[in-house]
Parts: C-alpha cells; structure tokens; sequence
C-alpha cells in the first residue's frame, strides 16, 4: 500500500499535504523563487567581483611594468652615456687621455637588477629581454678590459666597436623598448589610469 501511494501523484501530494498541515502552497512556491533569486544574486556578484578584481589586478601590473621599463630605458639611457664617454676619451688618446676623469661616471646597473627579482620581468617581451641582457654582458666585458689599459691601437679598436654596438642597440632593443612603451602608456590612459 505505502508503494502505491508514493507512485500514484494525487495520494502522495494528498499525505504530504496532511503533513504539513494546512500549508499554502503558494507559500511553498514563493519562498522556493525567494531562495534561489538569493542564490543567483550572491552567485552574480562574487562573479562581478571576481572580474573586477582581476581586472584591477591586472591593470595595476601593468602600470607597474610600465614604470620600471621606464626606468629601465632611462638606465640604459645614462649607461650609453657614460660609454660613449668612456669611448670618446679613448679616441682623443695620446696626451689628453686622463685615466682619473675616464672613470668619473660608472655604469649603473640599480633597475637591472632589480628587474630581475620582479614580476614585471615576466611580463616584459623576450625580444627586449634578450637584447638587454646580450648588450649589459658585452658591455661588461668591453668595460673591464678598457679599464685596464689606457689608448692604444687595440683598445681604440674595442672602443670602436662597442660604438658600433651601441648603434645597433639604439637602432633594436631601444626602439622595441620605446615602441612597448608607448602600446603600455596608450593601454593604460585608456583604462583611466595616471601616469607620472
């Protein structure tokens, strides 16, 4: 009997109404859309927040990849400076070499370094990268035999050279450098955001 009342619909809607008493199944249905409009809500704004926090999130990794490439084109701006000082000194040679003022700027290396240690370098293109890191270790390298020797035919030589890696540094990674920039800066005023 108690089979053939849960598999008939009217007996088991008729025992669950004694059940419950003289419950209203209006009530019953409303309550039902007020649960899961509830749910659906908080469901849609966590969803919402989500977005936006990963949004903001990512817009601020952005400005701050921004800032240090910016202080990076500004070292590499002050480095190639002080080579092609370094460089210059070289090819006036002779008398006028002065091993004291040929060292009085150094390479600075401070954004570098800290690039290395930061999430923006995973966020910066491989190509600038690559050529960042090939340009400071042939630097490195040019720097330390130079500073071991005043002018002469074989050192005017190296500084010749590196002049002609420094061109071509220009002429690639500090175009890319600048043109990463410029997408980077355009990016970011277009989602409202300032820029020192």
């Amino acid at each position: 009997m108690a089979l053939t009342a849960l598999l008939s619909p009217t007996k088991f809607f008729a025992r669950t109404k004694a059940r419950l008493g003289k419950a209203n199944w209006e009530f019953w249905i409303g309550n039902f859309f007020i649960v899961f409009s509830t749910v659906l809500g908080v469901y849609l704004a966590a969803h919402a927040a989500l977005e936006t926090a990963i949004q903001f999130e990512s817009v601020r990794a952005d400005r701050d990849s921004y800032y240090i490439r910016a202080s990076l084109r500004n070292e590499l701006n002050y480095n190639i400076n002080v080579y092609e000082e370094i460089i210059n000194n070289y090819r006036k040679g002779g008398a006028r070499y002065n091993k004291n003022s040929q060292w009085s700027n150094h390479p600075e290396y401070l954004v570098w370094d800290s690039l290395k240690s930061s999430p923006a370098l995973l966020t910066t293109p491989p190509e600038i990268l690559a050529g960042v890191t090939s340009f400071y270790k042939y630097s490195e390298l040019v720097i330390e035999k130079l500073n071991k020797r005043g002018p002469s035919n074989d050192t005017i030589y190296i500084a010749n050279k590196f002049d002609e890696r420094i061109n071509e540094f220009k002429k690639t990674t500090m175009v890319l450098l600048d043109k990463n920039l410029t997408t980077l800066k355009q990016e970011l005023i277009e989602n409202e955001i300032e820029l020192q």
